[in-house]
C-alpha cells in the first residue's frame, strides 16, 4: 500500500489542501475577492502575496480556518522520525504485553 506524502512545507500549498477540503475551487474564490481566478493562481503558487492575504483572510472570515493551519511549522525530519519511533516502541512493548500473557 502506497501513500502519496503530500509536500505541506508551504502556506500556499497547505492553502491548497485546505480549499480542496471545503471545497472550494479557485473560480468561486476569485468571484468572492472580486478578482480573475488566474490572479488566485498565482497567489497559490507564491507569487502575488497580498491577493494570497485575502485569500487566508476570507478562509478565516467566512469558513472558520484557523490561522495556525496556514502558517503552521512544517515538522522536521527529527521530529517525524522521533514520531515513527514512539509509534514502533509502543508497538514492541504491545507485542511484548501480548507474548507475556501467552507465556
Amino acid at each position: 500500500m502506497s501513500e502519496k506524502k503530500r509536500d505541506l512545507s508551504s502556506p500556499q500549498a497547505r492553502l491548497r489542501v485546505l480549499l480542496k477540503q471545503i471545497p472550494l475551487d479557485q473560480g468561486t474564490l476569485a468571484e468572492k475577492l472580486g478578482i480573475s481566478q488566474p490572479v488566485i493562481s498565482l497567489a497559490l503558487n507564491g507569487h502575488n502575496d497580498k491577493t494570497f492575504q485575502r485569500i487566508v483572510d476570507l478562509l478565516i472570515r467566512e469558513y472558520g480556518v484557523a490561522h495556525d493551519d496556514i502558517y503552521q511549522e512544517a515538522p522536521s525530519t527529527m521530529q517525524e522520525l522521533k514520531e515513527r519511533l514512539d509509534r514502533i516502541e509502543a508497538g514492541i512493548e504491545e507485542i511484548k504485553t501480548m507474548l507475556r500473557k501467552l507465556g
